[in-house]
């Protein structure tokens, strides 16, 4: 087992021990929507939680220099390439909650904070370039960019 396998069995075991601990029960008093909504509630800010530790601490496989793509000197954009973060994860499961998406076979996603993540595990299953797939993600970039 690697060290990433027991630090993610650490937060997996982290996790339910707060879910037990905290859980909000029902209630006799409350009405049945009641209990549900605080329960949804619930789960929902326990998701928002466990997704702010993935996306701060997840241990990404290479993490690319956005100034380093050929995207900056075929376009001229308004951004900077220093303002860019660009993960490259080799964790489909990772990847699908980070980018809020069932779909495993996507290769890469911009998101929030002008950070973006690309999937190398599908990046290889498709024989995609890492670089491909990144300028693809800076058009997408790019493009939120000029509605601001």
């Amino acid at each position: 087992m690697t060290v990433e396998d027991l630090n993610w069995l650490k937060l997996k075991k982290a996790c339910v021990y707060i879910l037990i601990t905290i859980f909000p029960l029902p209630s006799r008093g409350k009405s049945i929507f009641n209990n549900v909504r605080s329960i949804l509630e619930f789960l929902f800010s326990v998701f928002i939680i466990v997704y702010c530790l993935l996306f701060i601490f997840t241990p990404y496989s290479v993490s690319l220099d956005a100034c380093e793509s050929e995207y900056f000197s075929e376009r001229s954009v308004r951004f900077k390439c220093e303002d860019v973060d660009v993960k490259v994860i080799d964790s489909i499961f990772v990847f699908s909650i980070l980018s809020l998406s069932s779909n495993v076979d996507m290769l890469g996603i911009n998101t929030f904070f002008n950070t973006i993540f690309i999937n190398e595990k599908s990046a290889n299953k498709f024989n995609q370039k890492v670089s491909t797939i990144l300028k693809h993600e800076l058009e997408h970039t790019h493009a939120l960019d000029l509605k601001h």
